[in-house]
């Protein structure tokens, strides 16, 4: 149920020093590696963690694409349908000219919603809070705007079970990280966002699962001044009974951007299973690594268990969950709006095996 569509730009190392070179007039290196000692001074002090945004003045002045595209668990529609649904709603924000940035997307059954992230306004590059979200309505084909998300954020953790969308943390476009989530109730007319308690600490880039007014929160990373740090933190909360966060046994192989499934069963404790897929971790580099393991917390003994690798996992691969799988998916650009999207392998949760490609469906 996520799919991470589209990547925001990460300046490598060269490129930092192009920017940043006026600020080193002064800069004094007595060491006789001098290249070395540059480039460390720029990785350290003047390159910002991944994740974060830069200054604005080095913002592109143009349209695009969501940072998250989250689905319903109950709606029907593969991968090929979800991009051009996408796209839909990313050409209806250029017909309105808005440069919206970092945003999110969700899915349901009979509309689509594009919340937070920022404005750029294209003639003084400045980052601007939104006035309004939006609305998609599938048969109407109209986009609406409705009230938007009471916090300017990005990079926060976004979840839906088909009646609630959550949003839990994130950070402000100047990197200032935020432990604030909110709740919003797509059935119930017009719709508004309510405030949820404020998680224990801030995070940012947490995977959210949502399953019979539980909430799940795995993962993600902090913001230490220019650091992204990966964490593991596991929090629950019930929705409307709990007034705050419960801590659960931290996940060891810590990641962020993680795809959380709450797949309802009978004969499991509290009625469903919880697993955690995916996700990247950050190396000393502050470049992001692929985390390509599926694992599931055991509720008895309140422990984490390894279920299987996912073969070949990379960062800009999609996971989708329906039909009792989880679904690897690769896109490909074949024009400015046109992606060639398909399903490259399958995991049934119900056989415990992989399916590939042609077998997938």
């Amino acid at each position: 149920m996520l799919q991470q569509f589209y990547q925001e730009p990460i300046y490598s190392v060269q490129q930092q020093a192009c920017f940043q070179v006026k600020q080193l007039k002064y800069l004094l290196c007595r060491s006789s590696h001098s290249d070395d000692c540059y480039r460390d001074y720029l990785e350290k002090n003047l390159t910002v963690g991944f994740g974060q945004l830069k200054e604005s003045e080095y913002e592109k002045v143009e349209y695009a694409k969501p940072s998250l595209v989250i689905l319903s668990p109950t709606i029907e529609i593969d991968e090929v349908e979800i991009m051009k649904l996408t796209d839909k709603l990313v050409l209806a924000l250029e017909n309105r000219h808005e440069h919206r940035k970092r945003y999110g997307i969700v899915h349901a059954d009979k509309s689509s919603y594009i919340i937070g992230g920022y404005i750029l306004n294209p003639g003084n590059l400045e980052r601007q809070m939104s006035t309004h979200d939006y609305k998609y309505d599938h048969k109407a084909e109209l986009l609406q705007p409705i009230t938007s998300l009471p916090a300017t954020l990005i990079s926060f953790g976004l979840a839906t079970d088909g009646k609630y969308i959550a949003v839990v943390g994130g950070h402000s476009p100047s990197n200032r990280p935020s432990a604030e989530c909110f709740l919003m109730d797509i059935d119930n007319l017009p719709e508004k966002w309510v405030s949820l308690p404020n998680l224990p600490l801030p995070t940012s880039g947490p995977g959210v699962g949502m399953f019979d007014g539980e909430i799940h929160v795995i993962g993600g990373f902090d913001i230490l001044s220019s650091e992204s740090i990966t964490h593991g933190e596991y929090y629950r909360l019930t929705w409307p009974t709990d007034t705050q966060w419960r801590k659960q046994t931290s996940i060891e192989s810590i990641r962020a951007r993680s795809l959380v499934l709450l797949i309802p069963n009978r004969s499991a404790p509290l009625g469903r299973l919880i697993y955690v897929a995916g996700g990247y971790n950050v190396n000393t580099k502050r470049r992001p690594m692929v985390v390509p393991t599926i694992l599931m917390f055991e509720e008895n003994d309140k422990q984490w268990k390894l279920v299987t690798t996912i073969p070949n996992f990379k960062l800009l691969h999609g996971l989708s969950f329906f039909e009792d799988k989880l679904h690897v998916s690769e896109s490909t650009l074949k024009s400015e709006h046109d992606y060639d999207t398909r399903i490259i392998r399958s995991y049934d949760f119900t056989t415990n095996q992989w399916i590939e490609s042609s077998k997938a469906r």
